[in-house]
């Protein structure tokens, strides 16, 4: 549940590389705008995209 009061999802990937049974290499994709978006941040979030000027 996010700040809103609103539940939100957002797609999200995650890769792992196995070599010999172990784990290799961890890679983690999101949604960050999706992220900011669910938690009533996008606004304040793409004001920040211009560096803050």
């Amino acid at each position: 549940m996010s700040p809103t009061g609103r539940a939100f999802a957002f797609p999200g990937l995650l890769v792992i590389r196995v070599r010999n049974g172990r784990i290799v290499h961890v890679r983690d994709y999101m949604d960050g705008m999706g992220v900011a978006h669910g938690l009533g941040r996008l606004t304040a979030v793409a004001a920040g995209l211009d560096g803050g000027s």
